[in-house]
This record gives structure tokens, C-alpha cells and sequence, in this order.
């Protein structure tokens, strides 16, 4: 089950200016370009489809999206991606034009046993192309649905609209500018008002225990770090945004320093810290992240900034601090200058000094005023800022008066809290660092759970905003708290984006009630999660997602998936696989307790908007396969389950005789309980569903029967043609 149904963002780039050296069979250049292409897309997560090289040209194809390369932002990061690969070709002379597009993409191999390769097909890919060849030179155009995606992290132009092959009409284009920066984390900045800018909804006792932990450290006494845990979207940055918060630490008029780390920079060296650097000698305007690398080292801004570090460092520090100054230049482009000291140390000694320096820093400043370090999305910090990480935690441990008892040597104490955000990290590390390990025995853990309902339709209102209510009072009525709770399992992120989608919708007339809404709001979250999963347990995932949001156990799973190839022992890989999904990641929810045998506790999905994400990441044929092979399973009686179920999986199936006979069933139970509706639309499928001669035949004969018996609802059946297309049909393979 290789080939999916994804949403994919597609780069094309069309490479201008080498045909010369293609007709000579110089490739040193292309060389160039190729290198060029895999490091800014690999840069961003994203991966080179394809390199071609012909008589037309030189085409570079770059997607984000694919399985293993999915983000929740893909757009965002294929526009990032483009734009330093358009500069860093700029800088060989080389013009280029881009176009980018996003929507659903086939993902698999194409060919034989023989010969294959693995392809991307849909209406999207053709799109990105076009774009590529109708925009300027050095320039880029992206579609309507990349700008959807990411239009609050970047400026755009709308253009003209252009007319495109295989397009009815004129598709509408945009030119993506410079990235807006886009305020994240907890609301106060340095030299700002601590000013707040969320009520928190759910998570007060979390709330309360981070003031708890400020007010320990205005009074001077010791401050345990605090880890804020919890999944892709729960609230983390909900918690930390508190007015609340914001208020109490404009009271104890502490500074705050914030680090982000970022999936494309896990191997770049105290990455995180590279931002809690510029904050801390006041240079944070200056770290954007609307600046690529290659601004950030402009000699001219270089100079300035080290001008001004070295301004600060000379007045509040010692000669040695001094000395060992130019080591910062490890974690950000400060611009400072190396000395002897510094050039003489071997990479060993510039790494411990590095950390000693740091740590020394934060004396200093801990010493003028309280320190608060925020380190969000931890889970992608490098290896070398979890050290650090460590180190000062070290430092900031101490006891002061407090330890005093504990006798000489007891270190100093610091006044600073550190407060980690990450994600579980079991789902990013096999191993996880011994650095956070060490983190989690002394911290105080706040993992943060799933909304109630209560407070998933508080936040919801909240979302919407009165004006919308006022104006639209019957949107969001009482009744809704359950199905919110239910449509996102009470995830804060999904809560909002579910009901801004619905406002919008609702407003446009396209939907007006709240279980209309489909999942692909946060489906580009859901993916790439699905996408940190193996193998095996991608493919019961696949598997459990045609039985629905219903309840299943482990025998059902194991007969599905005997009849594929695992390659291994199918019972113990579907159980490992099931404890794997069903360890709180948001995947499946496990009933049963300890003294339950493993074959009898039942699972079912966490949310109903993962089911379906992950049912249609698979292709119809895969479905089908699937649905044949539960409804075979409770046909033959290895489980109790109503007759509509088994009806439910064969009519998704491939199997056409095993339809139309339950279609057949259907119809003549719906026709004698006097359901006129559900009768209609029953023999409406047969008649669609007749895929030969034969089988049309048959249908007509059961069809004409029915009539010639004067059933009680024969004037009610349908009078229109026949669907004499042999492809299956949309209402064949609906979603579960």
C-alpha cells in the first residue's frame, strides 16, 4: 500500500541561461544546480521529484508533501525553499521561473515489475508547470490554494489572472513577497508591555502553576524548569499567550527570552539559542525570520552588530568573559572578532568554553534582573542545544539562601525559569536525548490533555468573535459542544480552525450545519504525523480506517491483514502496532484493562477527522480490497455484526453480485417498513451499479418484478436512465 492520494505542494522551476554549456556537454554547471536544488529543499523538508535534461531545457521538479516529506505548512516551506533557491542560482547568473501549486496528487510507482519509478499525477502537477512557464523571469507564481496556505506568513501580489491548459477558465495567480513575521509564543517582547493577548480556556491549573513558579521566582527562592507537554496543536502556545501570565511577569519585571527551534534546522548547532542570543544583547529586531542566512552575514550588518555585543560585554563583564567572547559567533552571526585565545582552541575546547561562556552571561544578567527562557517546539532542538540546555540548568539550579545548609560548594542561585514546549518525544527520537531525561526528573511536567466540550464550544465562540454571533446568532448553537468535542477530540488548534472554516462557510451559504464540515481543515497536521509512524503501523492504520469510527479488535485486523504480505509474524506485529497507536498520540484509543487479554480489548479512533484523512490517503482500488475483506471476514461468522455493516463494507467493495445482492436486500427491507426515500435511493444505486450486459440485466428484472407486483411504494421508483459507463462509481467508494 505505496501509492496514496495526497495533497502535495509541486515546485517547477524552468533553468535559463545554460544551453550552451548543454551543447557543448559541459555539466559542471548543472552539477552546480542539481547540488544547489537538493540543498534548499532538503534545507525546508522537502524533496527533488525530478531533474530533467533535454532538448528543451533544463527543469527541476521539488515537492513537499510526499510520504516522509509532509509538514503541516507545506506551502509555506515550499515558497521559503524557492525563494533562497531562486537567490543562491541568482548568485551563478543563472534566471530561472517558478511556479507552484498545491491540491490532491496520485503518489506511487508507475510501470512493471521490470521497469518502474516512482511518480506524482494530478490536476496540480500540470498546474505548477503552467505557472512555471507563464511567469517572468526570476520570478515565482503560486495558485489559489498555496496562497491559501500561507498567506499570513508571507506578502503577496495578486496578479492577473492566467489562462491555463487543461483550465476552463483563467486560473488566479499570486506572487508571494517577502515573509511577514509573525509574533509566536508568549505575547511580551523585550523592551515591550507585558501586554497578553488570550483568556485561557481549559488549562487554568497550568496556568496557575506557571505563576506559581514566576512568583517563586520574584521572591527569590528556588524555581524547578517547567515542561508544557502535549500534541501537535494542543495548547501549548494557548497557555503560554495568558494574560494572566503576561501580567505577572510585568509585576516582577523580568525579562523574557524566547528560543524556537524548527524541523529544518535539527542539525543546525544551538540553533534555538540563536534567537535567545540576539534578544539577549537587545539585537531581536534584527533576527527576523523574514532574513535568510545570507542577510544575516552581510559584512555591514556583521560589523554593526559586533560593534554593539562588543559594547555590552566590555561594560558588564571580566577580562576572561572577554577573551572568550568571539565564541559566540557558534551560535549567531554577532560579528564579533576572533582574538588568540580563541583561534587557538581546537573545536573540543571551543565547544566546553562555549558553554562555559553562556553560562557566565546569564549570571551577569540574572544578576540585573529575573530571567524567564521560553524554549518552544523543543522536540526538534540539535543535539548541542539540548547540551547547553543541560549546562544551564546546571547553573540556574542552585540554592542561594535555601542551600545554604547543604554546606560549602553549593552552587549560586540563579534568578531564572526556564520553561520547555515540546511535543511527545517518542514520536521524533527511538532514543530520546539523556539531556531531557535528566530535564524531566527535576522539572515540574504539565502534559496537557484534550478540551471537554464545554470548553471546546467557550473557545469556539471565542473564536468567531460577537460581531459574527451577533449577526449570525444560530451558528454555533448550544447542541454544538459534543460534536466539537468529537470532530476535533477536544484539540484546541483543530477546534479553531475547524469553526473559522465554518464561519466562512456558513456566512458563503455553502455550509450550514457543523457536522457538513469535512476534515481537510487540519488534514496537512494529521498526515504528517501519520508520517513519523513505520511502516507496519501506517499499514493498520490504513487497514483499521475502512472499519469506520466504530469499535474493532485485534482478530478482525489480524484476518485483513493475513491476506497480505507483511513479511513477518502478522499477530505480534498487529499487536505492537496497535500499542504503538494507542499510546495517547491522538491515533487510536485502547479500552480495556490490564487484566484483559490482548486479543479482547477494543480500539477505535481518537478523532473522526484522522479515520477519514487516513482512509483517503489510500486509492479506490485499496479501499475496495480492504472493505471485501471485512465484509468477508463477518460474513463467514468470524465476528457478531449486524446485517447493515456487512452491507455497509460490501457495497464499498470490488465485489459486483455481492452488491447488487445487498443492495437487492435493502431495497425490499426499506420498501415493506414503508421508507419510500431510502427505497428510491436503493434502486437508484442498482440501476448505476450494472457494470455489463448481464449484470444490467438482472438489475432491470428485479426492478421490473418489484413494479409488476404493485409494491406498496412501486410509483416511487426511480424513472431515470441507466448508467451504462463501466467504471465504478463515486457512490461506490464513498468515504467510511
Amino acid at each position: 500500500y505505496i501509492a496514496e492520494l495526497r495533497r502535495v505542494t509541486t515546485i517547477f522551476i524552468n533553468i535559463n541561461g545554460i544551453k550552451a554549456q548543454l551543447e557543448n556537454g559541459s555539466l559542471k554547471v548543472v552539477q552546480q544546480i542539481m547540488l544547489k536544488g537538493q540543498e534548499h529543499l532538503t534545507k525546508f523538508g522537502g524533496t527533488m521529484r525530478q531533474f530533467i535534461v533535454d532538448d528543451k531545457g533544463c527543469v527541476m521538479i521539488g515537492a513537499f508533501g510526499l510520504p516522509h516529506y509532509s509538514h503541516e505548512d507545506n506551502d509555506s516551506r515550499a515558497i521559503q525553499a524557492s525563494q533562497e533557491l531562486m537567490a543562491a542560482l541568482n548568485e551563478l547568473r543563472i534566471d530561472v521561473q517558478i511556479g507552484i501549486a498545491a491540491g490532491s496528487v496520485y503518489c506511487g510507482y508507475v510501470g512493471t515489475t521490470k521497469r518502474c519509478e516512482y511518480a506524482m499525477m494530478g490536476c496540480s502537477v500540470n498546474l505548477a508547470a503552467r505557472l512555471m512557464g507563464s511567469a517572468p523571469m526570476n520570478s515565482m507564481q503560486v495558485d489559489q490554494e498555496v496562497y491559501l496556505g500561507s498567506e499570513n506568513l508571507f506578502s503577496f501580489e495578486k496578479l492577473k489572472p492566467v489562462n491555463a491548459k487543461g483550465y476552463e477558465q483563467p486560473v488566479q495567480v499570486y506572487r508571494p513577497g517577502q515573509q511577514v513575521l509573525v509574533k509566536r509564543g508568549m505575547s511580551f517582547r523585550q523592551g515591550q508591555t507585558h501586554t497578553g493577548t488570550e483568556k485561557v480556556i481549559g488549562f487554568e491549573r497550568e496556568v496557575e502553576t506557571l505563576k506559581a513558579a514566576i512568583e517563586n521566582l520574584k521572591a527569590g527562592r528556588l524555581t524547578k524548569p517547567v515542561i508544557l507537554r502535549g500534541a501537535a496543536g494542543a495548547g501549548k502556545s494557548h497557555v503560554l499567550q495568558s494574560t494572566d501570565l503576561s501580567e505577572i511577569l510585568e509585576a516582577c519585571k523580568a525579562e523574557v527570552l524566547i528560543g524556537f527551534a524548527k524541523n529544518v534546522h535539527e542539525s543546525t548547532p544551538f540553533y534555538v539559542w540563536r534567537r535567545v542570543l540576539f534578544q539577549f544583547f537587545g539585537l531581536e529586531d534584527e533576527e527576523e525570520d523574514g532574513q535568510t542566512d545570507s542577510a544575516l552575514h552581510q559584512p555591514e550588518a556583521l560589523a554593526a552588530r559586533g560593534q554593539k555585543v562588543d559594547r555590552w560585554i566590555r561594560s558588564n563583564t571580566n577580562l576572561t568573559v572577554q577573551e572568550l567572547a568571539p565564541l559566540l559567533n557558534d551560535v549567531a552571526p554577532l560579528g564579533l572578532e576572533e582574538n588568540e585565545v580563541t583561534r587557538a582552541m581546537d573545536l573540543h575546547e571551543r565547544a566546553e568554553n562555549l558553554v562555559r561562556l553562556i553560562v557566565e552571561l546569564l549570571k551577569v544578567k540574572a544578576g540585573l534582573k529575573p530571567l524567564v527562557f521560553v524554549l518552544e517546539n523543543a522536540q526538534w532542538m540539535d543535539p548541542a542545544s539540548w547540551q547547553l540546555c543541560h549546562a544551564v540548568l546546571g547553573a540556574g539550579l542552585g540554592g542561594g539562601a535555601e542551600a545554604g545548609a547543604a554546606g560549602a560548594g553549593a552552587p549560586e542561585y540563579l534568578r531564572f525559569l526556564v520553561i520547555v514546549a515540546l511535543r511527545p518525544l517518542d514520536e521524533y527520537f527511538e532514543e530520546v536525548p539523556p539531556e531531557f531525561v535528566a530535564l524531566e526528573r527535576r522539572a515540574q511536567v504539565l502534559e496537557l490533555g484534550p478540551l471537554s466540550a464545554a470548553d471546546c464550544m467557550e473557545l469556539a465562540l471565542v473564536t468567531v468573535g460577537t460581531d459574527t454571533l451577533r449577526d449570525h446568532p444560530e451558528m454555533l448553537p448550544p447542541s454544538s459542544a459534543d460534536l466539537l468535542a468529537e470532530k476535533t477530540a477536544g484539540n484546541p488548534l483543530f477546534v479553531k480552525n475547524l469553526v473559522l472554516a465554518f464561519r466562512d462557510a456558513f456566512i458563503a451559504g455553502k455550509h450550514k450545519r457543523l457536522d457538513e464540515m469535512p476534515s481537510g481543515v487540519f488534514k496537512d497536521l494529521i498526515i504528517a504525523r501519520f508520517d513519523t509512524l513505520g511502516s507496519t503501523e501506517q499499514l493498520v492504520l490504513k487497514t483499521a480506517s475502512v472499519l469506520g469510527v466504530a469499535k474493532f479488535g485485534t482478530p478482525l485486523l489480524r484476518a485483513m491483514l493475513s491476506k497480505k504480505d507483511t513479511g513477518g509474524d502478522t499477530e505480534k506485529e498487529v499487536q505492537e502496532a496497535l500499542a504503538t497507536l494507542s499510546k495517547g498520540n491522538g491515533f487510536l484509543t485502547k479500552e480495556g484493562d490490564v487484566e484483559t487479554p490482548a486479543d479482547e480489548w477494543l480500539y477505535h479512533f481518537a478523532q473522526a477527522s484522522v479515520q477519514e484523512t487516513v482512509y483517503n490517503l489510500m486509492l479506490v482500488d485499496q479501499r475496495q480490497e480492504l472493505h471485501q475483506l471485512c465484509a468477508a471476514w463477518y460474513e463467514q461468522g468470524g465476528g457478531a455484526a449486524a446485517r447493515n455493516v456487512i452491507s455497509f463494507h460490501w457495497l464499498r467493495s470490488h465485489n459486483m453480485v455481492k452488491k447488487v445482492q445487498y443492495l437487492q436486500q435493502d431495497a425490499e427491507e426499506s420498501e415493506c417498513a414503508f421508507r419510500n426515500e431510502d427505497t428510491v435511493q436503493f434502486y437508484n444505486q442498482l440501476l448505476n451499479l450494472a457494470l455489463s450486459t448481464e449484470q444490467q440485466s438482472a438489475v432491470l428484472s428485479c426492478v421490473k418484478v418489484k413494479e409488476a407486483e404493485g409494491g406498496p411504494n412501486a410509483a416511487a421508483l426511480p424513472q431515470t436512465p441507466i448508467n451504462t459507463d463501466t467504471r465504478p462509481t463515486e457512490t461506490s467508494v464513498g468515504t467510511a
